[in-house]
């Protein structure tokens, strides 16, 4: 019987609802049993795991002598919480024994889940010496590592360069490798050197011969001419298409073939290139037939052509495989050329990290295992080791390294040796899903879960240890027999040991489900196919907003509900194409959240920011300068630019502004306003740090504004997140804006996500890779036609050939061909996470071309699917009802057809610009008020109300007072006040102080320090020659700079914003506003200093507050308010 899908997590079953397979579930939490369990998606493994360790416990184990690991952060806390609410709750219903709970009560802080690097970090901590690290070590995050792989690859590519006059084989790598494709490979093998570098040095070890390119040629040579002997080549010669221009240099190099030198290595090449084209197809097997180019009457006669023809299938199979040898050849003498240089880019990377006393993961990981490796040579840490973990339970172990399956199995080695824990009892519990297992590109290798059952089984011979549990507490029966039939028909490749298998074991038990697998009548599955991705997303879109507002989900606390926005996620194979989706659900009034992997750098709040940098890097450019007119801190429009085209730069840096270019009114003012600011930044740029200036350039631009929208919150956090890596960067060390902008380049490749905001009641975008662990209703697995990721260019580094040895490869080999059925067979463990992340709702889109058939790009989700599914969703495209019907070997089902409404169907309830925080069910009253509008409470306002011609909100240049240099030397003043200088000190230590206190922004805004610190000493000195100021100063407790919102009586709807100079409590607990002044009075000062009196009333009722303006420098008299 299917179990209850509100079941609470923490519930066991009831026995009338026992799963089909607890005996396997009860098994797996006895600490008595060393288990090996395969836990199929939803079917609750972090509850057995949960419920082992809690066993533990209770039969008296003490928490530090239980191990439990998993792979990230999170996962790790959120374990934990379990734990410890079971605990409790076991504890208070008097199933946990009570003189146990009285023992680990207190100590609840020594249950620790931790995670396979938290582990290493903490063993290396704890024995630094023996490890050989530093005892002060970090680890270095994904910044420190982007920036020294980066300096590492600098240094090597420089040295490198000075090794290809002295070695042959670093020459020809330069020569077959262009150095951008060689820097980019060889920053991946750096973050896989683990792998890959011991890979290269067996493949190079294997492979001694060649020793040269000479050597290689030579015997290249030799081959080709066994393959062609004398009289073959004759009739090849005399037999062929002499007219023909490109067979008459195949021709001459038949006639040269036996004087040719295998010295002249580029004459070897050419040669190659035109005998692999003419006797060979373009997959590199041996013609049959002449290429269609080579007609009848290029020829002597028909039976001149057919001669040719046997001729050339005669020699084609020897030419093939002189062209492999050559091949074969030229990779082993090019290995030894990528081994020099990558062994200099890897010790070059780790030197660096050691020279900050950092420790990146792989490294933490090759250091601890190495510190177990050895511990014969240190024996007070190896028993420490022994006596201390006696339990082990490792988490997800699909996603295990080689490497981490060494640190587990090294754990469990010290059970069986030695002193420490050889009578006490022991136990280990694996949980993973060889069926999820989707991280191989982090060498996660799914046929460790079998080594781990081989080698845990050897513990105690005789004993089962492999168990599995498939019944799902996820989804619903009707959803769980479509991924059923599904996965059934995704064949693996049965001669591979990591193939894809649904075996009898992993299929979710389901009871009977109705025709077409309908729930409540309704499908479950729905299709989308269009003919572009704007189409597909408008389909998505529009289907979202239908169940927003129809639709009810079911939940495990509440039971059935109405549906919210973050019930839905969109996955994605890759990171292209998320932004389609996001427009279109923000268009309709929807509020999205992209993360884990889609979506930072291509924000347009994080692109506009690297334009920026980009041209303050280097302003000579025109195209940065493009990039920044276009961005939105410019908005130019395209005829604006094409106005000013092609000397953008000179248009924007010129003292003059371009001459014969007409432009737009909003165009003009923009420009000038853009021509202004960058001279202003450009300036700072030179004098003070990248993040100062990043800072002055969001608030002088007003950028903000640019943000407002449905995307503000992410926005806003995407720009903080920019601002910390900045200075996360400038505390690194000396950085320019030009290193800034080459480093954000550097973290473009990596995959990086948006920053992190509360993303309730937002539709969830990301990867497939980011979903698993997660679930959500209502699930759309999108752009399933899209092509994958193919081998990156330059070569390959293959841990595990044919015959089970490390390759490398500059070309399409075996190696290369077997890797491609690895990724197909990960391809299938993809999309079955994928499918299984659904509870009420699942639906999948595709494109379709111009004929109407689902387009499959190399390596595509679509290309799993069993025929007659693609046969559906195509017929989704075509057909205009409102389902269509699956048939396969595994069932029927009816499924749902989504398409794009004529008009964007908007969200009922949304609000055009305006944030919305909750699902809007049902029809809200449109928004009448946004409250008061904030006004600054300056200069100019007062102008305005004193009859001075401002508008509020529209600052103008003031002759005076807002002159940069007349600002600077009042602010320095207010500075002084502050921290209470003497004022009877002499100019000149006065001045060296207030210098001080200059900040590296003002320092870049005035022409000379100088005269404006003198300016500010003359006004301090002023200030306290001044007897009512000086008493009040004196005698009254003193707080600068108090900042204010006022909500005046006169002014409705309107709130000031201001911050008063000085606010002065008198003995009797009377307050004064004081006020200074450095420019000549104005009417407006007054008006200021009733306002600034008004709101202090208003914040401190019952109190009397009265006012004051000083004027220091000038003979004008003070102004006060009462």
């Amino acid at each position: 019987m299917q179990p209850s899908l509100f079941d609470r997590l923490d519930e066991a079953p009831e026995p009338s609802v026992r799963p089909p397979d607890q005996p396997a579930r009860d098994f797996a939490v006895d600490p008595m049993n060393d288990v090996v369990l395969e836990a199929s998606a939803g079917t609750g493994k972090t509850r057995v795991l949960v419920d082992r360790y809690v066993r533990l416990l209770a039969l008296g184990v003490d928490p530090r002598h239980i191990l439990a690991m998993t792979f990230t952060r999170k996962a790790a806390a959120e374990m934990r919480d379990r734990v410890l609410a079971t605990l409790r709750r076991d504890a208070a219903s008097g199933r946990f024994p009570a003189d146990v709970w009285k023992t680990i009560a207190p100590r609840l802080h020594d249950v620790q889940i931790t995670t396979i690097d938290g582990f290493c970090f903490g063993l290396l901590r704890e024995f630094p010496i023996e490890a050989g690290v530093d005892p002060t070590f970090e680890v270095a995050d994904e910044t420190e590592m982007a920036r020294f792989a980066s300096e590492a690859l600098d240094v090597t590519l420089e040295r490198a360069r000075d090794l290809v006059a002295v070695d042959e084989r670093v020459r020809l790598l330069f020569v077959r490798v262009k150095p951008p494709v060689l820097r980019a490979a060889l920053a991946g093998l750096i973050d896989r050197r683990q792998v890959a570098l011991p890979a290269v040095r067996r493949f190079v070890g294997r492979h001694a011969d060649p020793a040269s390119a000479v050597e290689v040629s030579r015997r290249f040579l030799g081959e080709l001419r066994a393959a062609l002997p004398a009289d073959l080549r004759r009739v090849l010669i005399d037999e062929g298409p002499r007219t023909d221009a490109a067979f008459r240099w195949v021709a001459a190099d038949l006639a040269r073939l036996d004087e040719v030198s295998p010295e002249d290595i580029v004459d070897v090449q050419h040669l190659r290139r035109r005998f692999e084209t003419y006797f060979l197809t373009k997959d590199g097997k041996p013609r049959q037939q002449l290429a269609r180019r080579y007609k009848v009457d290029l020829f002597a006669s028909k039976a001149a052509r057919d001669r040719h023809v046997q001729a050339l299938k005669a020699a084609a199979p020897g030419v093939r495989d002189a062209v492999e040898t050559l091949d074969r050849d030229l990779d082993r003498l090019l290995a030894h050329g990528v081994l020099r240089v990558l062994d200099l880019a890897v010790g070059t990377y780790e030197r660096l990290l050691a020279e900050h006393a950092l420790l990146d993961f792989a490294g933490m990981l090759d250091r601890a295992v190495s510190l177990l490796e050895r511990q014969e040579e240190f024996a007070r840490s190896r028993l420490k080791l022994q006596a201390r973990y006696h339990h082990l339970l490792v988490d997800e172990f699909q996603d295990t390294s080689r490497q981490q399956w060494r640190l587990v199995e090294l754990l469990v080695d010290t059970w069986a040796e030695g002193e420490g824990v050889a009578d006490v009892p022991t136990s280990i519990f694996v949980v993973g899903d060889r069926k999820q297992s989707i991280y191989r590109f982090r060498h996660a290798e799914v046929t460790l879960l079998d080594a781990a059952a081989r080698r845990i089984g050897l513990l105690r011979p005789g004993r089962t240890v492999r168990q599995a549990i498939s019944t799902s507490f996820r989804s619903v029966p009707e959803l769980l027999a479509f991924v059923n039939a599904l996965s059934a028909s995704m064949n693996g490749d049965e001669t591979m040991a990591d193939r894809w298998q649904y075996r009898e074991t992993d299929r979710f038990p389901t009871p009977e489900v109705a025709e077409g697998a309908l729930r409540d009548g309704q499908p479950v599955v729905g299709l989308i196919a269009q003919s572009s991705t704007e189409d597909a997303a408008a389909a998505v879109a529009d289907e979202i907003v239908r169940l927003l507002e129809t639709a009810t989900v079911r939940d495990r606390d509440t039971g059935a509900r109405p549906i919210r926005p973050d019930d839905i996620a969109i996955l994605f194979r890759a990171r292209a194409g998320h932004q389609y989706f996001e427009d279109a659900l923000e268009r309709r009034g929807v509020r999205t959240y992209v993360y884990k992997g889609l979506g930072f750098f291509d924000a347009p709040e994080v692109q506009d920011l690297q334009a920026l940098l980009r041209f303050l890097a280097r302003p000579d450019s025109d195209l940065r300068a493009a990039e920044l007119l276009r961005s939105r801190f410019v908005r130019l429009s395209d005829e604006a630019l094409v106005a000013l085209a092609p000397r953008l730069s000179r248009a924007l840096l010129a003292a003059d502004p371009p001459e014969g270019v007409t432009l737009t009114p909003p165009d003009a003012a923009l420009f000038a306003r853009a021509r202004a600011g960058v001279t202003r930044w450009l300036r700072l740029a030179t004098q003070v740090p990248p993040g100062e200036v990043l800072d002055v350039v969001l608030r002088e631009s007003a950028y903000v504004y640019e943000l407002r929208g449905r995307r503000l919150d992410q926005a806003r956090e995407n720009l903080k997140k920019v601002r910390a890596l900045v200075r996360r960067v400038e505390n690194r060390g000396y950085v320019t804006i030009d290193r800034l902008a080459s480093y954000f380049e550097t973290l473009r490749a990596g995959d990086d996500s948006n920053a992190i905001v509360q993303a309730a009641d937002a539709v969830n975008l990301m990867t497939i890779h980011a979903a698993k662990g997660l679930e959500f209703p209502v699930v759309f697995v999108v752009n399933l036609h899209m092509a994958g990721r193919g081998r990156s260019g330059g070569f390959s580094v293959i841990e595990q050939g044919p015959d089970g040895e490390p390759e490398v490869t500059f070309g399409s080999t075996p190696a290369t061909a077997l890797e491609d059925r690895r990724e197909s067979e990960e391809l299938r463990r993809l999309l079955y996470v994928a499918v299984t992340r659904a509870r009420d709702r699942l639906y999948l889109a595709a494109e379709v071309d111009t004929q109407g058939r689902i387009r499959r790009g190399p390596r595509s989700l679509v290309a799993l699917l069993p025929p007659a599914l693609t046969a559906s969703v195509a017929a989704a495209y075509a057909t205009a009802d409102d389902v269509v019907t699956w048939e396969g070997e595994h069932g029927r089902f009816t499924c749902v057809v989504c398409r794009p409404a004529p008009e964007p169907r908007r969200l009922a309830g949304a609000i055009e610009g305006v944030e919305s925080r909750a699902p809007a069910i049902v029809p809200v009253r449109p928004l009448t008020s946004a409250g008061p509008v904030a006004r600054p409470a300056s200069s100019v306002w007062a102008e305005s109300r004193a009859g001075g011609g401002g508008r509020p909100g529209h600052p103008r240049r003031e002759d005076d007072e807002d002159a940069v240099d007349d600002r600077v030397a009042g602010t320095l003043v207010h500075r002084m006040l502050q921290r209470r200088l003497d004022p009877s000190g002499g100019a000149a230590d006065l001045g060296r102080l207030a210098d001080g206190l200059l900040t590296p922004i003002e320092r870049a805004e005035i022409d000379d320090p100088a005269p404006t610190v003198a300016r500010a000493v003359h006004l301090f000195g002023a200030v306290w020659r001044n007897a009512e100021v000086a008493d009040l100063l004196t005698t009254g407790e003193c707080y600068f700079e108090i900042p204010f919102s006022y909500l005046p009586p006169d002014e409705p709807g309107v709130c000031l914003r201001g911050s008063v100079d000085c606010l002065v409590r008198r003995a009797d607990r009377s307050l004064v506003v004081l006020e200074f002044k450095t420019g000549r009075p104005r009417p407006a000062h007054q008006v200021q200093l009733d306002l600034y009196v008004r709101a202090m009333r208003a914040a401190c009722p019952g109190t009397v507050v009265t006012g004051l303006v000083c004027y220091p420098g000038t003979d004008a008299p003070d102004v006060s308010a009462s």
